[in-house]
């Protein structure tokens, strides 16, 4: 029995039903998200966390919404913890039991995306025991995928009809290094800060640079578009967690940057695992599981998030 079987079993979780009522709904939520942008309704929302404000949009609210309502008659005794549950003080991982179930969402991932419509923004569900990921679901609505990744299993991408399948799999050409660039978009413009993305990228010798959303690049990864993506800012855990599960059934990896180590090579074959506790990091690494990635401290971007 291995990890993932032996904590869904030990809290009455099966990972099948999981992935296929998790399946379901994030693809409910995709089709009204794509009405919403077709009927033009769409609108720019501005939220304020303690003294920041942040700019967001109706479809993250409602999206939000529509999955708390759908995980609440689905399962209605597992939490579900997300940037709008941590702020109303409805959920957050202080609030879930050690070795209880939980479902980490972010309604919208790259809300920037979204409002500038090049379609690489997501909507991602995960359900996790402790700090575990069992099942990730990450669809990206606008360009017809939605991805599954269930713990021990292959991760599949599907059309969001899901007539349509695919297994996720190493790219044959593994001399090609092929990295992503963050793009400016999730940068706020600023050219510097993308600069230290193509330094990274040529200190770790890559053949090709390719710019994509930040949470699309995650994806980019498992589908092997890309072979290595750094984050060198940080996100949230509703942000990566799915994209973990999916990446680990694509023969990837996501690593978790220690800055304070000193390390200047992260290590991409051994799985992730983040305390109960995590709520955010301070960058990470997603890669083909035992490609070398070379870090520099000097490349790392600081910064100072409005929640947590």
């Amino acid at each position: 029995m291995n990890q993932a079987t032996q904590a869904a079993d030990e809290h009455g979780q099966d990972l099948q039903l999981l992935a296929a009522k998790g399946l379901e709904m994030v693809r409910s939520v995709s089709y009204e998200i794509l009405d919403l942008i077709a009927s033009g309704n769409l609108k720019n929302e501005t939220v304020r966390i303690g003294s920041l404000t942040r700019e967001k949009t109706n479809a993250d609210r409602i999206s939000n919404d529509l999955l708390f309502e759908k995980l609440g008659v689905e399962f209605p005794a597992m939490l579900m913890v997300s940037e709008a549950t941590q702020l109303a003080g409805l959920a957050g991982p202080e609030r879930v039991l050690p070795g209880c179930p939980y479902a980490l969402v972010d309604p919208i991932d790259g809300t920037v995306h979204l409002q500038n419509g090049d379609g690489e923004w997501l909507i991602n569900l995960c359900f996790c025991v402790g700090g575990l990921p069992l099942v990730g679901i990450c669809a990206v609505p606008e360009k017809d995928k939605i991805f599954l990744g269930v713990r021990g299993q292959s991760s599949r991408e599907f059309s969001l009809d899901t007539t349509t399948q695919r297994t996720l799999m190493l790219p044959e050409n593994q001399t090609r290094r092929s990295f992503g660039i963050a793009s400016l978009l999730d940068l706020g413009g600023n050219h510097e800060h993308r600069e230290r993305w193509y330094t990274l990228a040529e200190q770790n010798a890559a053949t090709e640079v390719h710019e994509f959303g930040t949470a699309y690049s995650y994806l980019k990864v498992a589908d092997g578009s890309l072979d290595a993506f750094v984050n060198l800012c940080g996100n949230f855990h509703w942000d990566t967690s799915a994209q973990q599960v999916i990446l680990e059934g694509a023969g990837c990896r996501l690593v978790p940057i220690d800055w304070a180590s000193g390390a200047s090579e992260i290590d991409t074959s051994e799985l992730c695992r983040y305390p109960l506790t995590f709520l955010k990091d301070e960058g990470h690494v997603a890669a083909r599981a035992g490609l070398g990635i070379r870090v520099d401290r000097n490349l790392r971007i600081s910064w100072t998030p409005a929640l947590g």
